[in-house]
């Protein structure tokens, strides 16, 4: 991750982060900082297109009111990864994974990543099988994307 590419500003007294994704400047929070500093890392170093991530999408039909951090889309708009960001110092758990997982249960998606900014958890999701795979490494747009 390049930090340099990472801007911030204070603006009328507070301090906030560009989101390259929603080309604005956003309130500038702990789990704000881990959302951009990973939207970096997807683009840049795993070479996801910025065209092809949205941030902070209502979870529709969801019990309650609910929104996704991060997701990746293919050409075809289906839902191919939904990542949620927590502050650095909330530790990455059961409860963190179930709650991704529970938003995940409407979309679909086929990979389901956890971040807090300083390690994150990967699983590849078979739904048919309603079963997970943990993986290493975050992988590749184009390894993730059979579509495109």
């Amino acid at each position: 991750m390049n930090e340099s590419r990472i801007k911030t500003r204070i603006y009328n007294g507070r301090k906030e982060i560009f989101d390259p994704v929603r080309r604005k400047f956003v309130v500038l929070t702990p789990e704000e900082w881990v959302r951009q500093v990973f939207v970096d890392y997807l683009i840049h170093q795993k070479k996801y297109p910025a065209g092809l991530i949205s941030i902070e999408n209502e979870v529709k039909g969801h019990y309650k009111k609910s929104r996704t951090d991060i997701r990746v889309y293919n050409t075809q708009k289906d839902v191919l990864m939904v990542i949620e960001c927590k502050a650095p110092e909330i530790k990455l758990s059961d409860k963190v994974f179930g709650q991704a997982s529970r938003y995940n249960m409407q979309l679909k998606a086929p990979w389901l990543v956890i971040t807090n900014g300083k390690e994150y958890f990967c699983a590849h999701i078979n739904h048919k099988t309603n079963s997970s795979e943990f993986i290493n490494e975050i992988p590749k747009y184009h390894e993730i994307n059979q579509n495109g």
